[in-house]
């Protein structure tokens, strides 16, 4: 992973995190409407933005995982909500969280190692806010790009369904930045889902693989 640690120093987050911040708080506004977790965990936290945004919002027990480096950034949070574990490796805690999230992190990552991360969120929590770099969206060490629907079969094997909850209401958001407009998907265990009454009137989405007007445009300039 010494790539990766020199990517994403310090001057990565500082670049990094305004956006990540602001796409966080739109984001979660509307996924908070539907569940309201006690605990949450974000693996591939960074320096903890969408953590600190479930903190302001209520969310009391808070868990952070991420390399080493992030050590020599300003974090969001007390460093005592972090985990640094190297994220290539089998994640080794055996906690249960009411909700989890992986935004943007398994492109980084070998194939194997990413279904080991949705091995975990899956049995770590029964709501995952999931969010991958799809093929041709290009980014620092993008080494797994992945259509959704490459993911949504990996929850499927776990008895995760998606739901389409948040695209179409950030789609044309400003504020949000295009690759979570793009990619964000929420994964919900089924006897969960048939529990939760709000979000009973939201369907398997019928089309997954979608790429927002802002990728496509970048992607015709190079």
């Amino acid at each position: 992973m010494e790539g990766l640690k020199n990517i994403y120093a310090n001057s990565f987050y500082e670049n990094q995190s305004e956006g990540s911040l602001r796409s966080a708080k739109e984001i979660l506004s509307i996924l908070l409407k539907y569940i309201s977790p006690k605990s949450a965990i974000d693996v591939g936290c960074g320096v903890g933005t969408w953590l600190k945004v479930l903190k302001d919002s209520g969310v009391d027990t808070l868990t952070g995982i991420d390399g080493e480096w992030i050590k020599d950034s300003t974090l969001y949070l007390s460093e005592d909500h972090f985990v640094f574990q190297d994220l290539s490796k089998r994640i080794k805690m055996g906690k249960k969280y009411d909700f989890a999230l992986c935004m943007e992190v398994l492109e980084h990552l070998p194939d194997t190692s990413g279904k080991k991360i949705i091995d975990f969120l899956t049995k770590t929590s029964p709501y995952v806010l999931f969010s991958a770099a799809v093929p041709g969206q290009t980014g620092a060490i993008h080494i797994n790009e992945r259509w959704q629907s490459y993911w949504a079969k990996e929850f499927d094997k776990r008895g995760f369904v998606p739901i389409d909850l948040i695209r179409p209401f950030v789609w044309d958001n400003p504020r949000v930045d295009f690759w979570y407009k793009q990619n964000t998907i929420l994964y919900v265990r089924k006897s969960a889902l048939a529990k939760n009454k709000k979000l009973k009137g939201f369907n398997k989405p019928q089309i997954l693989n979608v790429v927002h007007p802002i990728m496509f445009n970048i992607a015709s300039e190079i």
